[in-house]
């Protein structure tokens, strides 16, 4: 576990660094580079939350898998609680995408954009 958790830290840092780098090379405005910087931490910050967020929804569920008298209705709700939380972060993620759209011009968003495909 504790190497899975290093691990994560270096491939966030290496994520992150990685879409600093491009963003820097794309916006021209260096003051809005450094705002879409922040967004864009702000999204992988928020992945990562999420990510963890449904491996403890996935941990509730085999511990409560475990127990032979568990109802449906107690898987039901770990789902519920999880499916909930995983549409909040969406909506986070997808505001904070806007905002990164909106610091930026239409020919920088695509260029950015064909960056990250590639």
């Amino acid at each position: 576990m504790m190497s899975g958790g290093k691990s994560d830290a270096y491939w966030q840092k290496g994520q992150q660094q990685d879409m600093e780098g491009l963003i820097n090379r794309t916006v021209q405005d260096p003051e809005k580079a450094k705002q879409v910087n922040m967004l864009a931490g702000e999204i992988i910050k928020e992945l990562k939350e999420s990510r963890e967020r449904e491996r403890a929804y996935h941990r509730q569920l085999y511990t409560l898998n475990a127990s032979y008298e568990a109802e449906a209705s107690e898987f039901s709700k770990i789902i519920n609680e999880a499916n909930i939380q995983r549409m909040q972060s969406s909506a986070s993620v997808l505001s904070l995408r806007f905002k990164m759209k909106n610091l930026m011009t239409a020919d920088e968003w695509k260029a950015l954009s064909d960056k990250m495909i590639s």
